[in-house]
């Protein structure tokens, strides 16, 4: 069975920060996600797990190794074909955004036609399908800024699977480990019960 995504000896690097800060770096990093598993990166803070879902998101590229999904290169996909693959919900969800529930939901379907200005019939059933899945159907016509922060989250999510897409990244904190650890999840859409666990070698700074 070919692996959603995979991740085959990635390399990564950030330069040297400011004020002698040392240069941040993960090496070797190795791990697969089939249909249906979740995959939890545990780990203190700046230990690399937001990194690696820039990685699988392609804001940033590997140094060295491939990130694959579905078999491809991710290095060979457009940000669109990439955005139809994989969809991220922050850890903060930002307030200020002048947009209904409904109207942010349905900006997660531009990737699949991002050549034209208005939504189809289609993503308007497919956005109130994910409202729906989420809890938030309710609140469509509601401006952003009158939500609480867990009714944001949960918009946010509706955004992320506005579709079946194949590979869900959620940067919240899913579970506090500790006040300086946190649980970054990548799962694949709609998730089961089974799970998936992977270790890499300590990044190094």
């Amino acid at each position: 069975m070919t692996a959603l995504c995979e991740f085959q000896h990635v390399g990564f690097a950030y330069p040297a920060g400011a004020h002698g800060r040392p240069p941040f770096e993960i090496r070797d990093l190795s791990f697969a996600l089939a249909p249906g598993e979740v995959l939890g990166l545990i780990g203190p803070n700046a230990a690399g797990k937001t990194t690696v879902i820039r990685l699988l998101s392609r804001v940033l590229e590997p140094s060295r190794g491939e990130v694959l999904l579905a078999g491809r290169s991710a290095s060979r996909l457009g940000r669109a074909a990439i955005a139809r693959q994989v969809a991220v919900v922050p850890q903060d969800v930002p307030q200020g955004f002048p947009y209904t529930v409904e109207q942010l939901v349905l900006m997660g379907r531009f990737p699949h036609a991002p050549g034209r200005f208005f939504e189809s019939r289609e993503d308007l059933e497919i956005a109130r399908e994910a409202m729906a899945l989420t809890g938030v159907e309710a609140l469509a016509a509601e401006p952003l800024d009158r939500l609480s922060g867990g009714e944001r989250q949960r918009v946010v999510l509706a955004r992320a699977t506005r579709r079946s897409v194949s590979r869900c990244c959620e940067g919240s904190t899913a579970a506090r480990v500790s006040a300086s650890s946190s649980c970054p999840t990548i799962s694949t859409w709609p998730p089961k019960s089974r799970t998936a666990s992977c270790s890499w070698p300590r990044a190094r700074r």
